[in-house]
């Protein structure tokens, strides 16, 4: 395969990868307008409290979808010193000299990079969907409590 191709399908699975990324940011904004605009009238009941818990639940999906993002930027800025390692001397590259190796010591920052991109990237879409859920819950509460009134 050439080195074209492999670029390509690396830029398209970032790409796709900071689409749902920001697909989810998009959601869990809007469910947070939606929810507000199903409530702004309401004077505040025992009921209200799972739904803050859902709107909170989005909230948290929100800021995980930003810190997702950073990450993502912080693990291409990682590749692009590797690969500019492999071209020039570290001292050019500007790592600064520790005691493990520069290849070393990136492995071990790209490692530790994706995991918190992974968690944070799960936990936007566990958020959300939980949030859906207790979004859900509430309504179900809300219109039992009309139904026994």
């Amino acid at each position: 395969m050439s080195l074209e191709r492999e670029d390509a399908l690396i830029n398209s699975y970032k790409e796709s990868r900071e689409k749902v990324i920001y697909f989810v940011l998009a959601a869990s904004g809007s469910a947070i307008g939606f929810a507000m605009t199903q409530s702004k009238t309401e004077a505040f009941a025992i009921h209200h409290y799972i739904w803050i818990v859902a709107i909170s639940l989005w909230a948290v999906s929100f800021f995980c979808g930003i810190q997702a993002l950073e990450y993502l930027k912080q693990l291409t800025l990682n590749n692009a010193m590797v690969l500019r390692s492999e071209r020039k001397p570290f001292e050019d590259v500007g790592i600064a000299s520790g005691p493990l190796p520069p290849k070393v010591a990136l492995s071990i920052v790209y490692d530790q990079t994706n995991k918190k991109y992974n968690i944070y990237s799960r936990l936007q879409l566990y958020c959300l969907l939980s949030g859906a859920v207790i979004y859900i819950i509430w309504h179900i509460v809300k219109m039992l409590l009309i139904v026994t009134t």
